[in-house]
């Protein structure tokens, strides 16, 4: 039945006896971030909105989408935008290996970085389009590995020894 299913509806109806406990994380998408003379960060579970907007002045904002759930809407076009503009601020935003990014806006006195690893697409994974506008700021985007070998320096990882790298989970 899962395998059949087409529809969310359809999906509900062959998993509902599985009497599975709710997921942690936020229930609402987070459609602006406004930071101001602060300090923001959203990582784990969260829910990322086909569009959303951010403003970040004299602040620090991160943003982890490695764990982000994706709306419906995002994932039936295939593209997140993220629109906004940092002023004297620094913006920076990590996604999954193997996800497209595109990266634009004005960037006045500023600095703009991606660095993506050299990880194969993602089947069905979205494109990431980020369009912020920097002035006196900087806004970077990276991808990096999710999971607990992400966490473990590399050079500690190359001290271990194989079979100890081959028992963790993969990335």
């Amino acid at each position: 039945m899962v395998w059949a299913a087409e529809t969310d509806q359809e999906l509900a109806a062959a998993t509902a006896d599985l009497n599975l406990p709710p997921s942690v994380g936020a229930t609402q998408a987070v459609y602006s971030t406004v930071n101001i003379f602060g300090e923001h960060k959203r990582s784990g579970a969260w829910r990322l909105p086909r569009v959303m907007r951010l403003i970040n002045v004299f602040g620090a904002c991160k943003l982890d989408l490695r764990e982000a759930t994706i709306s419906q809407e995002a994932m039936t076009d295939g593209v997140i935008e993220i629109n906004g503009f940092t002023v004297f601020g620094e913006l920076k935003i990590i996604v999954p290996e193997g996800v497209d990014v595109e990266i634009n806006g004005a960037v006045i006195f500023s600095a703009r970085k991606l660095n993506l690893g050299p990880a194969p697409r993602r089947p069905g994974a979205p494109l990431i389009r980020i369009r912020v506008h920097t002035v006196f700021g900087e806004v970077s985007v990276r991808s990096e590995k999710s999971g607990i070998s992400a966490q473990i320096p590399k050079w500690i990882l190359e001290l271990l020894p194989a079979s100890v790298r081959a028992t963790l989970p993969p990335t």
